[in-house]
């Protein structure tokens, strides 16, 4: 199908279902324990009443966003997603290809089945940025050196996941590095024919910028590794001390309590991003749209969010709550599965698309024109214009 026959994210997520083995689009898909906050993370953006403005000239709407003085061509990226690669083959460069055409920021997942330079040389420095998990300290300063040496200039360090969350369908399936073959995978790719052409040799798939720090290929012992590697204490003075090693960017991601955005700006955070992991690690967390506001207005710094994100009214009530971009991962897989970098491009601009309608709609020429009284009930929150003079 080609993906110009799509009109939504939700059917992108159900062609991306017909092309992906159960397993894999399990992966995708899934939450940690019963998925109550998958479907909550879902259901939250919905529960936020628009209040449009009348009597005002839109016949001149712009999405235009500028982020660290860089300009985007709406306040929308790619969030990280680990093995990008199983979705489709070179899935982490089929990204970045999407971002460089549609103007916007990705964040590529430590996890990722690509290097960082081949993505660098396809999005470029303004539009690739990294994603680090927090690993012991001699682990992490190799791979930001490995990062200064590509090229990339903005570092995404979540601080979410010290352990992995209960993935049940993971569990159920099997799945997990290193990948082992079992028939009930065997016959899930058969019926997948599709899979065949594009989908990546799963025994193959290794986790390329880590390999070089960890100074192993073999997959088994990658992930044996990097589950070891992974650093329990990590706490605000191990924040300080990145923040010390890298002299780009620093966004901090996996934030969702007011006292946690401060101490993240404290030791020298240039952003955050409001997000409970996809509800991949917390059955019961709250949603990002829960706590946006709170943080927002904690910290005078660029705030993101990612979670839930399915229409460009969702990105508009974002921005009204604060937001300075959002981030979406699961719909740009959505498109890479459906149509490798075309699809990934084209529900990023249907989502901007989206936006720029709802905008339109609700009487917003620019992103600076969004703010907290377009939202039902009224909840002030400073203007773009004003919050966004020091980071424009």
């Amino acid at each position: 199908m080609h993906s110009g026959r799509l009109h939504s994210v939700e059917q992108y997520r159900r062609a991306a279902r017909r092309r992906l083995p159960r397993f894999i689009f399990d992966y995708l898909e899934g939450g940690a324990g019963d998925e109550a906050g998958l479907r909550y993370n879902l259901q939250r953006p919905g529960e936020i009443r628009l209040h449009p403005r009348r009597l005002v000239d839109v016949s001149s709407v712009t999405t235009h966003a500028a982020l660290f003085g860089r300009a985007y061509a709406a306040p929308i990226g790619i969030a990280p997603v680990g093995m990008s690669g199983c979705f489709r083959r070179h899935g982490d460069l089929h990204l970045a290809t999407a971002a460089a055409r549609a103007n916007l920021p990705f964040v590529m997942s430590m996890a990722s089945n690509s290097a960082v330079e081949e993505a660098v040389a396809i999005a470029g420095p303004a539009r690739m940025w990294f994603q680090l998990y927090v690993m012991e300290a001699a682990l992490s300063d190799a791979l930001l050196a490995d990062l200064r040496t590509a090229g990339c200039e903005t570092l995404v360090v979540t601080v979410d996941v010290p352990v992995s969350g209960k993935r049940e369908r993971d569990l159920r399936n099997g799945f997990a590095l290193p990948f082992r073959l079992r028939a009930a995978h065997c016959i899930d790719v058969l019926c997948t024919p599709r899979y065949w052409r594009h989908g990546s040799r799963l025994a193959d798939l290794r986790l390329r910028n880590i390999e070089r720090v960890l100074d192993v290929r073999d997959p088994l012992a990658q992930a044996s590794l990097l589950r070891r590697q992974m650093d329990m204490t990590f706490d605000q003075a191990a924040l300080r001390r990145i923040r010390a090693a890298w002299p780009g960017r620093l966004i901090v991601k996996g934030i969702l309590r007011a006292s946690d955005a401060r101490a993240c700006v404290s030791a020298g955070a240039d952003a955050v991003v409001v997000s409970n992991h996809g509800a991949r690690q917390i059955d019961g967390c709250v949603s990002p749209f829960d706590v946006l506001r709170e943080v927002v207005e904690a910290v005078r710094v660029p705030v993101l969010v990612d979670g839930g994100i399915r229409r460009g009214e969702d990105v508009l009530k974002a921005l009204a709550m604060g937001a300075s971009m959002v981030l979406v991962g699961r719909p740009a897989i959505y498109g890479l599965a459906v149509d490798g970098a075309a699809g990934s491009e084209a529900v990023l601009r249907l989502l901007a698309d989206e936006l720029r309608l709802a905008m339109t709609l609700c009487g917003c020429r620019s992103v600076a024109a969004i703010d907290g009284d377009l939202l039902y009930p009224e909840r002030p929150v400073a203007r773009r214009a004003e919050r966004s003079r020091e980071w424009g």
